[in-house]
């Protein structure tokens, strides 16, 4: 009787894995798709802004959600809005949303719903990292690695940014904050910010340059 060889047996596994990661990123890409599905009683919100909005979406109905904001000119970004939606699915609310305040679109990216500009992304935003590592730290301190890391200090000096965040919410009142690891590899800045999110427990993230030459610049993780 013969046995299996040990590359035999790591042959096999390898064909496992293979076999088993689409089924395993189809059901991970349903859980988004049933949020989005998930059916809004009641949401009214009268005289306020699209991220005050998503925010509460977001922790609401349990979606992670990343806003990037348009860079805001004296008060530009601040435009209120109106919402009323009574019997409607998630979708259809940030379809309201967005409609409300049309300078804006949406999107799904794995797990996330992404909201950004209609006139395009921050170049910041896109910067792609070979690899992302943050060990043991909280939402805020893994922000920090983030934007001090040596792929993101160069494009911040070369486009006259500094970061300057502003606390003005009660949300961003200091509290204590889970702790977690992440290590990932060829990732958007976008998209670290995501996992960051997801593996802080969170629900938010905003993204916004300010000043009259956009040289400031906020991320808020929440």
């Amino acid at each position: 009787m013969t046995h299996p060889t040990i590359e035999n047996r790591l042959l096999w596994l390898a064909s496992l894995c293979l076999l088993l990661y689409p089924l395993s990123s189809q059901g991970n890409a349903q859980s988004v798709e049933q949020a989005l599905k998930k059916i809004v009683e009641s949401f009214e919100m009268s005289d306020t802004t699209l991220p005050l909005a998503l925010q509460r979406l977001a922790a609401k109905y349990h979606l992670l959600v990343g806003l990037e904001i348009l860079p805001d000119f004296d008060g530009a970004a601040k435009k209120t809005i109106t919402v009323k939606v009574h019997t409607k699915t998630v979708r259809e609310l940030l379809d309201a949303l967005v409609k409300a305040d049309s300078r804006y679109l949406w999107t799904t990216v794995n797990q996330s719903v992404d909201v950004f500009p209609a006139t395009g992304t921050d170049p910041l935003l896109q910067v792609r990292l070979p690899r992302f590592r943050a060990e043991g730290v909280d939402r805020n301190e893994a922000v920090d690695v983030l934007l001090n890391s040596p792929e993101i200090q160069p494009e911040l000096t070369r486009a006259l940014l500094r970061r300057r965040e502003v606390m003005s919410l009660p949300a961003d009142a200091p509290r204590v904050l889970s702790r977690f690891s992440l290590d990932v590899s060829y990732v958007t800045v976008r998209e670290i910010l995501n996992q960051i999110v997801a593996a802080s427990h969170s629900s938010f993230w905003s993204f916004v340059r300010y000043g009259q030459q956009r040289q400031f610049f906020s991320v808020k993780v929440r």
